[in-house]
């Protein structure tokens, strides 16, 4: 292993001897101001690098997982999730997405009666659940989101 390094060592340095000679010699050659110099021409798009999945923690792919679902989902306008106020609709906005919980109401073990005046709402929904199950993330709500609330 020594040896590699030694014989590596000595081609660099071989290398580096023969370019330096090259510039004292005047053999190098650079482009004058009235040269046009070419160069490569690229694309004008943005180069996207693709994220391996296997190269992500867990965490880093539930996120880039919930920022692929926010990016093909729909906006929810305020006023559209205001028309979803009852039992035969009843959507929320929690932390910026909107939750269907039309089908949930009747498996709620507080009742329905305890989201019903919630429906149509956001940040009414959100004080009410946060006091009721606290600001945790325990997968309390189970649903998909329907879209991203712009309200």
């Amino acid at each position: 292993m020594k040896s590699v390094k030694i014989i590596l060592l000595f081609l660099i340095g071989v290398m580096l001897v023969g370019c330096t000679a090259d510039l004292e010699e005047g053999q190098v050659e650079f482009p004058t101001v009235d040269e046009p110099v070419e160069t490569e021409t690229t694309s004008e798009e943005p180069i996207e690098e693709e994220i391996v999945e296997e190269d992500l923690n867990e965490e880093q792919a539930r996120s880039l997982e919930e920022d692929e679902e926010q990016d093909d989902s729909s906006t929810i306008s305020l006023e559209e999730l205001a028309q979803n106020n009852d039992a035969s609709s009843c959507w929320v906005a929690y932390q910026g997405r909107v939750y269907d919980l039309t089908g949930w109401l009747r498996q709620h073990p507080g009742g329905a009666q305890a989201i019903l005046p919630n429906c149509g709402t956001a940040q009414q929904f959100e004080d009410a659940y946060n006091q009721r199950h606290g600001e945790r993330d325990d997968g309390l709500l189970r649903n998909e989101p329907i879209g991203v609330y712009v309200g």
